[in-house]
């Protein structure tokens, strides 16, 4: 739907083409904004997976357990958030 059609929807409901117009620049802010955080994203998303990734291969290789290092649950933890967060991309995208 163009901008001409929402204003002339606007005027037969007594709508004030001011209020449309104020009401689709907010719309258009909110896009741009939107596609800045998404570019973002796509900027930063390569560097944590790698992240996740060194951690899963350190977690792996220690010999440490929970019981020897204060960082073994808080590592786990992070990791599974982020696999969390990857699963809920795949499925919304």
């Amino acid at each position: 739907m163009n901008m001409e059609t929402l204003v002339e929807r606007a005027e037969r409901l007594g709508v004030a083409t001011a209020t449309v117009g104020e009401m689709l620049d907010e719309l258009e802010r909110l896009r741009e904004k939107v596609d800045y955080l998404a570019d973002g994203m796509r900027d930063v998303f390569p560097s944590a997976h790698r992240l996740a990734l060194e951690l899963e291969c350190l977690l792996l290789d220690t010999k440490d357990t929970a019981a020897v290092s204060k960082w073994w649950d808080s590592a786990n933890e992070a990791l599974e958030q982020w696999r969390e967060f990857c699963r809920e991309e795949t499925h919304n995208a």
